[in-house]
C-alpha cells in the first residue's frame, strides 16, 4: 500500500521550519558564522562517514564541532582584521574606493 503524506503533516514540518528560519533572523555575526561552520561541517562529516563505512552520524557529529570551532575562528579572525584597520587607517566606506574618503569627524 502507497503511503500519502497527510495535509497535517506537511503542515506541520513547513510550520517548524519556518519558526526555525524565523529563530535565526536576529543572530549576530558570531553566531551566523559558528551556525554556518557547523551545518558545514555537520553535512561534510556525515558525507565522510558515510563514504568510509562509518557511522554517518558519529561523522556528522565531529563535523559538527569542527565545523563550529572553525566558524568561531574564522569570525573572530575577521573581526580583528576589521577593527585593526579601521582602528589605523581612519577611513570610513563610501563606495567603492575609501582611501580619499578621510574620516575628519574623529578629531
Amino acid at each position: 500500500m502507497k503511503r500519502t503524506p497527510s495535509v497535517y503533516g506537511v503542515t506541520a514540518v513547513g510550520t517548524l521550519l519556518l519558526f526555525l528560519l524565523a529563530g535565526c533572523a536576529g543572530m549576530n555575526h558570531t553566531g551566523r558564522n559558528v551556525l554556518a561552520g557547523t551545518a558545514i561541517g555537520a553535512g561534510t562529516g556525515a558525507v565522510v562517514g558515510t563514504v568510509a563505512g562509518g557511522d554517518p552520524a558519529t561523522g556528522a557529529l565531529i563535523g559538527g564541532a569542527a565545523g563550529a570551532l572553525g566558524g568561531y575562528i574564522y569570525d573572530q579572525s575577521t573581526s580583528y582584521h576589521d577593527r585593526h584597520y579601521n582602528d589605523r587607517n581612519r577611513y570610513r566606506y563610501q563606495g567603492h574606493d575609501s582611501r580619499y574618503n578621510y574620516d575628519y569627524r574623529r578629531y
